[in-house]
């Protein structure tokens, strides 16, 4: 079986897509399994390119993910070794790792004659699945000293962090007094300011250079009818911002002692790990090449520093990509409406840009190659509830969703 590629130019034995021999339902059929929905089937035999599929509650998205990558083994389109998939939890990778590999064991099982592969079932391999976190180390330690980073540095768990943190705060007894917080919560709101800086891949400097323009902004403002002096508010609003100015003080050296011992955090793997996909070519060539499928899970629970990763290194690259027919095959999956990791990052606004970061190319008039936003799939059929719940649940939610369109957004 030929190593399954991007390029329409490279060379392969493998089928294509609209060449595939064996059907959704004939294969739910065999492995003695629902038939799926005309939704599911639309997702499963997609084309090997960037898809977003919004997927509700209880809809089956793992089972969906699960049969497209069981339906492209089956027509030799890929093998299980050459699929990725990522998600958030240990326990939700296992799940899926477990289901995606489980069905592709019955499928050989089955004695189904998969095109272009006549060698053991072993030598096709398991799929990967990975948390992102876990990811982002892998990248880190593969890559790592490429971008000057030590990729043996220890990893702090949460408690190392505060008790680092604390040290921090108790060598800089200046900026406790002037904020006037008790140094347990000052450690807890600048490791707190530490990771909302690491998600969204920003320096002390720019927030304190951000702060700055607020305040001056808000010293600004015209002053209320008769007062000499800016409102209660507006001084609680700018002594809140000279507050958070100090607060990046504390995390910019915590990220000087973290170097100093040649340590660092989650939010530093993170950081790492988004400099790599976008500065190490060599990262994404290698990755491209090791796994041509990837599926990313839960797509609305990621920050922008694990967008940045995985458009560095499974996106366009360059203009040397402007080909007809490339975009790496990558599927995001995700529900806005479940999106619940807002408190470090994350946002359902990260979902809705997908189809931008990951763009297919098509050929445009006159025969040039452009870039157009990924496909959209839907998967809206729930089969974890019955009727009457879901019922409710729709009247429930119609004013959210009504005021969501209004607003320009996606109900």
């Amino acid at each position: 079986m030929a190593p399954l590629t991007g390029d329409p130019a490279a060379p392969t034995d493998r089928p294509r897509v609209e060449d595939a021999v064996h059907s959704p339902e004939d294969i739910a059929a065999r492995l003695r399994l629902p038939p799926p929905t005309q939704e599911q089937a639309e997702v499963v035999t997609a084309p090997l390119t960037p898809r977003l599929v919004l997927a509700g509650a209880g809809s089956g998205k793992t089972a969906t993910m699960a049969d497209r990558v069981v339906w492209l083994v089956a027509n030799g389109l890929v093998r299980p070794d050459e699929v990725l998939g990522v998600t958030f939890t240990r326990k939700a990778a296992g799940e899926l790792a477990e289901r995606i590999n489980g069905r592709v064991d019955a499928l050989l099982r089955s004695g189904l004659e998969i095109p272009g592969f006549d060698g053991e079932p072993e030598d096709l391999g398991r799929a990967s699945v990975s948390t992102y976190h876990s990811y982002a180390g892998a990248l880190v330690r593969d890559h790592g000293l490429r971008i000057g980073v030590e990729p043996e540095a220890r990893l702090l768990g949460d408690a190392d962090a505060h008790r680092l943190m604390g040290a921090v705060v108790r060598s800089h007894p200046v900026v406790a007094d002037a904020l006037g917080v008790a140094p347990s919560r000052l450690i807890t709101q600048a490791l707190r300011l530490a990771g909302d800086m690491a998600e969204h891949l920003v320096t002390a400097d720019e927030v304190r250079g951000f702060l700055a323009r607020l305040a001056e902004q808000g010293s600004a403002l015209p002053l209320p009818p008769r007062a000499k002096t800016p409102s209660k508010e507006i001084q609680e609003f700018l002594t809140g911002l000279a507050d958070r100015a100090l607060m990046a003080d504390l995390v910019a050296r915590y990220d000087e002692v973290k170097r100093e011992q040649d340590v660092m955090d989650f939010g530093d793997l993170l950081r790492h790990a988004a400099r790599i996909a976008v500065e190490v070519p060599a990262a994404g060539e290698q990755e491209r090449a090791r796994f041509p499928v990837v599926l990313l899970d839960e797509f609305q629970d990621t920050s922008h520093a694990q967008m940045r990763i995985f458009a560095g290194l499974f996106g366009p690259r360059g203009p040397e990509d402007d080909a007809p027919g490339l975009g790496h095959c990558v599927t995001a999956v995700g529900d806005p409406h479940q999106s619940i990791y807002g408190f470090r990052g994350a946002s359902a606004g990260q979902l809705f840009a997908f189809p931008h970061a990951f763009p297919r190319l098509e050929t445009g008039p006159g025969g040039a190659p452009r870039r157009v936003n990924a496909d959209v799939s839907h998967l809206t059929i729930a089969w974890r509830n019955e009727e009457a719940i879901l019922a409710v649940a729709n009247a429930v939610a119609a004013p959210l969703n009504a005021h969501a369109a209004a607003a320009g957004g996606t109900p």
